[in-house]
C-alpha cells in the first residue's frame, strides 16, 4: 500500500487533490500508516511448535520468539518518499495457529527505529495484535472474526509521545471458499508532530488521520 500511495500521488496529482473532503483524504486514509515503500527483514531467534504428543504431524501451531531487524533507504510522509537509511530492532513474540476451520494469529513488539534523515525523528516503539478467523462460526460474530492492534511510539530523545495507532478490524470468511476471507479495518492515528523535525515539520502535520484497510487473507 505504501508503494500505491506514492505512485498514485506522483502520476495522478489532481485526482490525488481531488480525493480531499474537507480534512479528509481517501488516499491517505488507506495507505496511512505504511511509513516506508519497501525493507529488508531477518529475524533471529527461536521456534517453538505445539502439536498432540501422539501425532507425528508438526503442522501450523508455532511460536516464534527473538529479534527481528529491518533495514531500508526511503521514508514516506503524505504519500511522499524522502531519502532515509533506516533501520528497526525490534523483539518480537509471535504466535499461529492454523486449523482447516480457524486461524489465530497474534503478536507482541517493543523496539526502536533509527533514521539518518534527521527531518525523521528516532523513536521507540511498543506494539500488540491480534487477529481470529473461524471459518465455522457466523461470519458476522465480532469474537471469532476479527482483529486488533494497536502501536505507541514515543521520541528517544525527549521520551514524548510521537504517534499512537489503534486499528479495528471486521473479517468475514467467504462462503465459495474454505480458507478465503475478507476484511475490513478502521482504525485511527495520531501524530502529536513530534514525529518530525526541520522541514518536514515546518511543511505541516495532520495530527489526526483516519484509516481504512481493506485486505483478503487465503
Amino acid at each position: 500500500m505504501g508503494i500505491a500511495g506514492l505512485y498514485f500521488r506522483q502520476n495522478h496529482g489532481n485526482m490525488y487533490e481531488k480525493s480531499n473532503v474537507e480534512n479528509f483524504n481517501l488516499v491517505k486514509a488507506v495507505t496511512a500508516g505504511f511509513e516506508e515503500p519497501y525493507s529488508v527483514s531477518v529475524f533471529i531467534g527461536r521456534m517453538m511448535i505445539f502439536k498432540n504428543k501422539n501425532d507425528n504431524h508438526i503442522g501450523s501451531h508455532r511460536a516464534y520468539i527473538g529479534y527481528l531487524v529491518s533495514i531500508g533507504d526511503y521514508s514516506i510522509k503524505d504519500n511522499l518518499a524522502h531519502y532515509d537509511k533506516w533501520y528497526n530492532l525490534e523483539f518480537k513474540l509471535k504466535g499461529t495457529r492454523d486449523r482447516d476451520d480457524r486461524d489465530l494469529d497474534w503478536s507482541f513488539r517493543v523496539g526502536t527505529r533509527i533514521h539518518q534523515n534527521t527531518d525523521f525523528v528516532n523513536s521507540i516503539f511498543i506494539g500488540a495484535r491480534r487477529s481470529s478467523i473461524d471459518y465455522k462460526k457466523n461470519a458476522w460474530s465480532l469474537v471469532y472474526n476479527s482483529a486488533f492492534s494497536t502501536v505507541l511510539a514515543v521520541s528517544t530523545k525527549t521520551f514524548e509521545l510521537t504517534e499512537a495507532e489503534i486499528m479495528l478490524e471486521k473479517k468475514w470468511p467467504l462462503s465459495w471458499s474454505d480458507k478465503v476471507s475478507f476484511g475490513l479495518g478502521i482504525g485511527y492515528l495520531y501524530n502529536s508532530g513530534e514525529k518530525y523535525s526541520g522541514a518536514l515539520k515546518e511543511e505541516g502535520v495532520d495530527n489526526h488521520q483516519l484509516i481504512l484497510r481493506p485486505n483478503f487473507k487465503w
